[in-house]
């Protein structure tokens, strides 16, 4: 897909990401906060098959840039995301003071 390697842990991670969005989307800072965390959570195993074809020791990934550079540009819409909910929002105060008033 796209060149490159999707195998079943990208389906098991898309699935872990994207069911709990289901229930966050329903408030806007909760919604961010989903949005960053799986920003973070799909950079770092893009830096990992950056650096090693041999992706948790065991499966080899000839694709490995490319798979990188999806993580990185899927990370980047989720941050482009989220800082224009934030904007929409006010800015980061107002969206953490919603998510503190629950």
């Amino acid at each position: 897909m796209l060149g490159m390697d999707y195998n079943g842990w990208h389906a098991v991670a898309g699935i872990a990401l994207f069911a709990p969005g289901l229930f966050l989307c329903r408030r806007n800072s909760w919604s961010v906060l989903d949005l960053l965390a799986a920003a973070v959570a799909g950079t770092a195993p893009g830096i990992w098959a950056l650096i090693s074809p041999q992706v948790m020791w065991v499966m080899h990934m000839p694709d490995h840039v490319t798979d990188a550079l999806i993580h990185f540009a899927t990370a980047a819409v989720m941050v482009v995301i989220a800082v224009v909910q934030i904007r929409r929002d006010g800015g980061w105060g107002n969206l953490m003071a919603a998510l503190r008033t629950g």
